[in-house]
Parts: structure tokens; sequence; C-alpha cells
């Protein structure tokens, strides 16, 4: 932060972007490993992994980062990111309740498999995987932390806030500074 506005203070464009089947990337891990160690961030903000490696949180927590993951939607649980089936009908997150497929939003249709409850089985083990290493987790309901608990049994409910004004203060950080941690410098996660 600088006058209380975000500063980009470093930016790369992949030569080969990130894809929801593999959902990591060498070259990503690389840029960002090196950015980790050249700023010694001592917290990594992540609000999504949209378009970022799943390797991110354990590439913070190998660097010596305090990783709080910030949940906006069940992206982590689903890639229709809503739980909705195709049909427009509300699952839940509960593949009892699937009866048949679901639309990825943020990626295009033909960059996976039909995403049925097989590839929604493997989706969750990788982010479960992925996120297992993070500090803290916040959302702003119950309800929401309620889901991505079921969705995710690797992380703890101790670590898991479901506070509104967790999640606001959290917001608050980017790249440099963030005014209610004094010193401490955060890395704040953001895909374009």
């Amino acid at each position: 932060m600088q006058d209380g506005k975000l500063v980009e203070i470093a930016s790369r464009e992949l030569s080969d972007p990130i894809e929801p089947i593999r959902h990591v990337s060498t070259e990503y891990d690389e840029t960002v490993a090196g950015w980790l160690q050249r700023f010694e961030f001592e917290v990594v903000h992540i609000r999504h992994l949209a378009w970022h490696s799943l390797n991110l949180p354990q590439l913070a927590k190998l660097a010596g980062c305090t990783v709080v993951f910030s949940f906006h939607d069940f992206y982590t649980i689903c890639p229709s990111i809503k739980l909705l089936q195709d049909d427009g009908v509300f699952y839940g997150g509960d593949l009892q309740q699937l009866t048949g497929e679901v639309t990825p939003e943020l990626w295009k249709p033909d960059t996976m498999p039909p995403a049925g409850m097989g590839w929604i089985r493997f989706w969750r083990e990788r982010f479960d995987r992925a996120l297992s290493c993070c500090d803290a987790f916040v959302t702003t309901s119950d309800s929401a932390r309620a889901r991505l608990l079921a969705g995710l049994p690797a992380i703890e409910p101790a670590r898991f806030s479901s506070s509104r004004m967790a999640a606001i203060s959290l917001n608050c950080c980017g790249f440099g500074r963030c005014p209610d941690m004094g010193s401490r410098s955060a890395f704040w996660c953001r895909a374009i």
C-alpha cells in the first residue's frame, strides 16, 4: 500500500496460462517462489485459486509466510462456483443430490472433462490437499463455512472463521503493508 492504495510491485504474463485440468504451472510456481523470496512477505492472503497454481499455498508456507485463504464462492468444491447443476437446480454441494453435471463458470467449457460426480470428487481432493497447509480460513457466513467444510475435510474447523468482519479486514491486504497489521507485509494473490 502506498498512500492508502494498492500498488502493484510485480507482474508477469505466463507463456502457458494455468488451465483447470492440471491447475498448476512450473513457470507460475517458479515466478511466485521468486517473488516470495525477493519481497520477504510475512502474510499471504489468497482470495481465490482460479487462474493460480494449486501449489500457491504450499509455496507461501515454504517461504515462511502465514497463509490465509478467504472463500468468496464455492470454487474449491465445485467448478460451477454456485453449486448449480446444468439444469440450474441448486445441489448445494451434496454429491448425493447431484443428478447430472455442472457447468464450469470460470473456464471455457472445452477446457475440462464433463463435470459430473467423479470429476467433482477429483476437483475437491486436489483443493483439499492444496489448502490443507493454510494457517487460517475465512468466509462471510456460517452456512457457507458448513458447506465448505463438508466438501474439504482436510480443513480443521478450528482454523476456519465465518465472520463478516474478519473477511472485510482481510480484504485490505494487498501487495505491501496492510494498515491493520502494523509493520507486517502481505502478499495479496490476484490474477487478471
